[in-house]
C-alpha cells in the first residue's frame, strides 16, 4: 500500500508479519528485534508502560510481573531496572511462543532475568500468580477473537493488573512506520515490511476497548499517549488509571 492510496486507515488487516513466521537467519531476526525495541523506547512505548506501573510501586514492592510475548526481552530488562531504580525488587518474567526468539532474548537478555517459552493464548501458570501482566506491541498479532481470548487469559493470571500497550491504527502512526521503513530500516528486511504491517494489523482506541470489555475486563479503560500509542488497563481499583 502506497503513501498516495492510504487515504484513512482502513479496516485491520490479518496479514502476517515476517517475525510470525521461521526466520533461517537468527542474527537477522535478532538485529530486527533490536530495531522494534529502539523504536518502541523512542517514541513513548516504554514510558507509556512504566506510566500504568508507576502505582505498583507503592503498592507491591516486591511485584511479580509477566510480559508475554516478550521478543528479545527488552521490555521485562527494562521493568526490572526501572523498579530497581525505585528501590523495588520486582520478580519480570518473559514469555514467548516463538523458540527463535527465545533462542535470541537467551542471548541478550541481562543474567537472571527468567524466559519462558509459552502460548499467550494457554499461559502455563495458575490463577492469580502476577502482580501484573503486561504485553507490549504483541496483542495485533492475534485476530479478534485471539485478542479476546489473550487478554482474557492475562487477567486470569493476574490478581492485580492487566496492560495491554500496542500502535494504535491511525494514519500518521502508519506514515511515521512508513518513513522509518524507507531510511532507518530501509537495509532491514524483517523491519521494513513488519514496521507498516503491525500498524495496518493493530486497533484503534475503540476496538480495543471493546476487545477489554469483552474479555471481561474489570476497571477497563483504554488512554492514548505519545506516539500514537494505546494502553488497555484492568484489574485493581486505583492502579493504571493514568491520563492521556
Amino acid at each position: 500500500m502506497g503513501l498516495s492510496a492510504l487515504g484513512s486507515m482502513p479496516p485491520r488487516t490479518l496479514e502476517l508479519e515476517l517475525v510470525d513466521g521461521p526466520v533461517q537467519n537468527l542474527d537477522e531476526l535478532a538485529d530486527s528485534l533490536t530495531k522494534m525495541s529502539q523504536a518502541n523506547r523512542w517514541l513513548g512505548g516504554q514510558r507509556a508502560l512504566e506510566a500504568h506501573l508507576e502505582p505498583l510501586l507503592s503498592a507491591a514492592p516486591r511485584a511479580r510481573v509477566l510480559d508475554v510475548g516478550t521478543g528479545n526481552a527488552r521490555t521485562p530488562a527494562r521493568i526490572r531496572a526501572w523498579s530497581e531504580k525505585r528501590g523495588c525488587r520486582w520478580n519480570v518474567i518473559g514469555l514467548d511462543p516463538n523458540p527463535q526468539t527465545i533462542s535470541v532474548a537467551n542471548a541478550a537478555s541481562p543474567k537472571g532475568l527468567p524466559l519462558v517459552r509459552g502460548d499467550g493464548l494457554t499461559l502455563p501458570f495458575p490463577d492469580d500468580t502476577f502482580d501484573a501482566v503486561v504485553c507490549m506491541l504483541t496483542i495485533h498479532h492475534f485476530d479478534d477473537g485471539g485478542a479476546v481470548r489473550l487478554v482474557r487469559e492475562m487477567a486470569r493470571v493476574s490478581h492485580g493488573l492487566v496492560l495491554v500497550n500496542d500502535l494504535e491504527r491511525r494514519r500518521p502512526n502508519y506514515l511515521g512506520a512508513q518513513l522509518l521503513a524507507e531510511t532507518l530500516w530501509r537495509n532491514d528486511r524483517l523491519a521494513r515490511f513488519d514496521g507498516p504491517a503491525s500498524v495496518r494489523r493493530s486497533f484503534t482506541a475503540e476496538e480495543l476497548l471493546a476487545v477489554g470489555r469483552e474479555a471481561g475486563l474489570t476497571n477497563v479503560r483504554v488512554r492514548r499517549h505519545f506516539f500514537y500509542r494505546v494502553v488497555l488497563s484492568g484489574g485493581v481499583v486505583g492502579l493504571g488509571s493514568v491520563a492521556s
